[in-house]
């Protein structure tokens, strides 16, 4: 297999379909996105990349990495977000950083 191969065959499920399914959830909350993320933890999945660094880093020059919470405000969670986002961005240059959340509130 070649590193083009590996990189496409790497991760399972798509990312796509993981949008999809969080999509289709009802989160309201921080308890129902705890619920969400234990029935997330606790499924079976082949999840998870099985080739070499190189093939993993071109995965995220493809897709990013995100950051997911309920909301971003002026609070401990946003900053430590942002912290961990400028080391990154710093660590990977050219890896999308994606900020995903329920709502982002004015002040952040």
């Amino acid at each position: 297999m070649d590193k083009k191969q590996a990189s496409n065959s790497a991760f399972a499920p798509s990312v796509k379909e993981l949008i999809s399914q969080l999509q289709n959830e009802n989160i309201k909350t921080w308890f129902d996105l705890g619920l969400f993320l234990d029935r997330l933890k606790d499924k079976e999945s082949n999840a998870g990349f099985k080739a070499d660094y190189y093939a993993f880093k071109e995965n995220l020059v493809k897709g990013g990495i995100g950051f997911l919470t309920f909301y971003y405000a002026i609070d401990g969670i946003t900053i430590e977000v942002a912290k961990y986002a400028s080391a990154l961005h710093q660590l990977l240059p050219g890896v999308p950083l994606h900020l995903i959340a329920g709502s982002i509130k004015p002040e952040a």
